[in-house]
């Protein structure tokens, strides 16, 4: 929120752009330093790059589970803010009726130095041109089972899977807010019928990167928030199941001492027996003895 209005701010007339960008690079500081300092017991779940997950025991017999890490750094794979500005441009991919898929079509993105195409393929057959600062990755899809919104989420995803801030908007178009560049076709595929590649320019343009960041941080505490709820789950599971145990080793105890004491009554009435028993064979001579008196 802040960000946004700090953006907003720097595209007035009369302020210093030179002072705003000033404060935009402080809050992305202090962003990068909230990440780095949520350590708790040496696990740090906000900055992979610290620990990568955390090992949580499951059960009595120390089967383990794993909390995975995310990455909420304001760097390449993160937040993708590094080098923000008032001027900063996020591009977008627009699609109109005419949008159609076909094998061989591909968008290219760059970031910095790196281009990647993302060709569709539906036979894995693909026809992009590889170089040394170029990537070919595939996409997947199936135009007889999948509608063009699960094929484009097919996009989003591969461009997640390299560090690239794809989202889509609400009214349907795809933001990329770390891009260098976008283009609808490149290194030996073709033009994506029904697209349009821009860059979004203005306080829009910046203000859509900080938005996709905040996109970002949004999936990755639901992804954190289900993982602790899981946590939470197998700890009231261990603690029903330790009561459970005490319970029934308690029932155990206590049936082996009342069997104790049964078995400790039945000797002792055992040996009173034989006692009066003696004392009766020893009463018996003497009787005999009194008849010759």
């Amino acid at each position: 929120g802040k960000l946004k209005q700090t953006i907003t701010q720097g595209q007035q007339q009369g302020l210093d752009t030179a002072q705003i960008n000033a404060q935009i690079q402080k809050a992305l500081e202090n962003i990068d330093a909230y990440a780095n300092t949520a350590v708790f017991n040496n696990v740090n779940l906000i900055n992979i790059d610290q620990v990568g997950a955390l090992t949580v025991v499951r059960d009595i017999l120390g089967n383990t589970t794993n909390v995975d890490g995310v990455n909420l750094t304001t760097g390449a794979g993160g937040l993708n803010l590094t080098g923000l500005n008032v001027t900063t441009g996020a591009w977008q991919l627009e699609f109109d009726n005419a949008l159609a898929f076909a094998d061989g079509d591909g968008i290219s993105v760059t970031v910095g130095d790196k281009t990647f195409v993302f060709e569709f393929d539906s036979d894995g057959a693909l026809s992009g041109t590889a170089a040394d600062d170029v990537a070919i990755r595939q996409v997947r899809f199936d135009d007889t089972s999948q509608s063009n919104l699960q094929i484009l989420s097919n996009l989003i995803g591969a461009m997640r899977e390299e560090g690239i801030n794809a989202n889509f908007t609400n009214d349907g178009r795809i933001i990329v807010a770390n891009a260098t560049s976008v283009a609808v076709g490149a290194n030996g595929t073709g033009a994506l019928a029904g697209t349009t590649a821009s860059q979004i320019t203005g306080p829009d343009g910046a203000i859509a990167v900080v938005e996709a960041a905040i996109d970002v941080v949004g999936e990755n505490l639901a992804r954190l928030g289900a993982s602790l709820r899981q946590i939470e789950g197998l700890q009231e599971f261990n603690a029903s199941l330790t009561d459970s145990i005490k319970e029934g080793l308690g029932a155990l105890v206590d049936a082996d001492l009342t069997e104790e004491s049964a078995r400790l009554s039945a000797l002792q009435t055992k040996q009173q027996l034989a006692m009066q028993s003696l004392a009766i064979a020893n009463q018996a001579p003497q009787a005999l003895l009194s008849l010759f008196r």
